[in-house]
């Protein structure tokens, strides 16, 4: 079993999971760079910088995570791609029945899976305890315009895109990271999906 790698156009195939968690739950190549692999597995989250044939754990706790999910977006110029990765507590046979009590959470590389930050949750909890809807919002072309590490600012297009209002009254407090997902998969969907060889 496990992912399988072909170099011929398909005549061929052969395993590539050298070092890599063998309950696969997700596996995605870079969009910037498709000699980088990502795989989100039951036994935490791996990289590959050569197509997949050999596996490497993210360092601490990430290495080691049970990952449900993982998603990338990027912009145009860009040298790193945006990594969307949740993580929970285990399988979901120890979820104990409520999406609580998951303890998932969800993570942000801005590097490519480098360094991984929490999803802020912050104004989820804020909408919550105010019972308003939250508005999610894409702001498109910043890098063309202000590339990383730059300190000019450059001529051309930012788009703002405004989707619909998320109404928030029917969540409680420890729903936070579950409306932190519906919000994020709003804000995905509003991203322009450009085409990768």
């Amino acid at each position: 079993g496990g992912p399988r790698l072909s170099d011929d156009g398909g005549r061929t195939w052969t395993g590539c999971n050298e070092g890599l968690f063998d309950d696969l739950h997700f596996l995605m190549a870079d969009p910037l760079d498709s000699s980088r692999v990502y795989a989100a597995t039951g036994g935490g989250f791996h990289i590959s910088g050569d197509r997949g044939r050999k596996w490497v754990p993210h360092p601490g706790e990430l290495g080691q995570a049970y990952c449900t999910r993982l998603d990338a977006e990027f912009e145009r110029g860009a040298r790193d791609s945006l990594l969307i990765l949740a993580i929970a507590a285990g399988p979901p046979a120890t979820w104990e029945g409520s999406r609580g009590d998951a303890k998932a959470r969800l993570l942000v590389s801005r590097d490519s899976g480098k360094n991984w930050e929490a999803f802020k949750t912050g104004g989820m909890v804020l909408a919550i305890r105010s019972g308003v809807p939250i508005v999610p919002v894409a702001i498109i072309g910043t890098y063309e315009v202000l590339p990383k590490g730059r300190l000019f600012v450059r001529s051309g297009k930012v788009r703002i895109r405004v989707g619909e209002p998320i109404e928030t009254k029917s969540y409680t407090t420890k729903q936070k990271q579950e409306l932190a997902h519906k919000m994020h998969d709003a804000v995905a969907e509003l991203l322009p999906r450009e085409k990768t060889t």
